[in-house]
């Protein structure tokens, strides 16, 4: 995937678009841009696993405080979900 940063703002990353369709199409293609759904870092990793999977998002990006400070996928969220024995937070230390 290939993040795409939001116009006018530099520092935040909000949508994406994905590398497969470029290299798959036969001609020359403007590619479909996916946007990220905002998840806050107090979200548990399930119900951000809910969002995404319910925006039909791969990615989604993560916020603290009103600042991004990360892009999650619904695979790093699911490996993290069967490993995890800890609090099921994306960012433990909010705890």
């Amino acid at each position: 995937f290939i993040p795409i940063r939001a116009r006018g703002n530099q520092s935040e990353w909000t949508a994406y678009i994905k590398l497969v369709d470029l290299i798959t199409s036969p001609a020359p293609i403007i590619p479909a841009v996916y946007n990220m759904p905002q998840l806050q870092s107090d979200f548990s990793m399930l119900e951000s696993l809910y969002l995404l999977r319910n925006s039909s998002s791969a990615y989604g990006a993560v916020y603290q405080n009103g600042t991004q400070i990360g892009i999650v996928s619904q695979l790093d969220l699911v490996h993290a979900l069967c490993a995890s024995e800890g609090p099921l937070m994306l960012n433990p230390g909010v705890l």
